[in-house]
């Protein structure tokens, strides 16, 4: 979530976050960030889709 928050220009492409910096040398499986993303946004902390991209939910906000 932070690695979204973070992000200059919103949303955050899935790419993104694969690729952030802020993962340290450990780059996170698709299946992975996948699942993660996926738990956020059911629990309404993330919004937002693969094809669009990820924003931090405005409830959250």
């Amino acid at each position: 979530m932070a690695i979204v928050a973070a992000t200059a220009s919103p949303p955050a492409s899935f790419a993104t976050i694969r690729n952030s910096r802020k993962w340290g040398e450990e780059k996170k499986s698709v299946l992975y960030l996948r699942n993660a993303l996926s738990q956020l946004i059911d629990t309404n902390r993330l919004c937002g889709n693969g094809k669009d991209g990820f924003s931090v939910s405005s409830v959250n906000q």
